[in-house]
């Protein structure tokens, strides 16, 4: 929230994210505050005014709006002025917060404001949506005990060194599917054979993809001689297994579709 303070040359921003437990907006993301909670119960105050109809909300004078209430003010000693406040949607357009700006230093906000927040909200939602689907997946999931990064992650690296990507996977229930990797730097120099057993993987994914089990059952089978406690590749081998049994659909894209949520 730090870049929407400064582009909209505000004093401070907070993100609201939606409870699914509390069924309330709830600031996990506040500037100038430390260790507090703020939870916005959706039929007060401007941020209920933007979760309730999906649209920003442009407030030039909080003396002058009934929308606005001081309770936080009077709770944190700050001195709200003004506000912008806009929707977090998904590409899917499904609402999970709202992001609020305060206070113009110079001026006051407009339309133009209004705008670059919306801009820069649409980004955060697509960035916090990844990441949730990215915590469902490897939370059950039993890949190996290192470091997994998501692609979203991968694709800000500029070095991609020691890294092998692991899995691809569609969540039940969910269209996007997430690409998995697992980061091996930490152990590169010191691990015999983590090269050629990274280039087996890569085959493997290949010949899996395309669904030629043979290949795919040859190249994990090789990688687990290298490291017999890979589990990746006792993973593979056992979906090939299960795939040779009961094979994917035509069409089937190389993505292993979760049974559970």
């Amino acid at each position: 929230m730090e870049a929407a303070t400064n582009l909209l040359d505000a004093d401070r921003s907070s993100l609201f994210l939606f409870d699914e437990r509390r069924k309330a907006p709830v600031s996990r993301v506040a500037q100038g505050l430390q260790e507090i909670l703020i939870h916005m119960p959706v039929e007060r105050r401007v941020i209920g005014a933007v979760w309730s109809s999906g649209q920003p909300v442009l407030v030039t004078d909080t003396a002058r709006d009934k929308r606005f209430d001081p309770s936080s003010d009077q709770a944190t000693g700050y001195r709200t002025e003004s506000i912008v406040a806009v929707p977090l949607m998904t590409k899917g357009g499904r609402m999970i917060g709202v992001a609020e700006v305060l206070n113009k230093r110079q001026g006051k906000f407009d339309d133009r404001d209004v705008d670059l927040l919306c801009s820069l909200a649409a980004q955060a939602a697509s960035a916090i949506e990844n990441a949730r689907l990215f915590e469902e997946v490897v939370a059950t999931r039993n890949y190996n005990e290192s470091i997994l990064l998501s692609e979203f992650t991968v694709e800000q690296l500029s070095a991609r060194h020691g890294l092998r990507e692991i899995d691809a996977v569609r969540v039940k229930g969910k269209k996007k599917p997430v690409r998995i990797f697992e980061s091996l730097r930490h152990c590169w120099n010191d691990t015999p054979g983590l090269t050629e057993s990274v280039a087996l993987t890569a085959a493997g994914l290949e010949h899996f993809r395309s669904r030629d089990w043979d290949g795919a059952e040859r190249a994990f089978a090789d990688a687990r001689k290298i490291r017999a406690d890979d589990r990746v590749a006792a993973m593979y081998l056992a979906r090939i297994a299960d795939y040779r049994t009961t094979p994917p659909p035509e069409g089937w894209d190389g993505v292993y579709v979760m049974k559970t949520k």
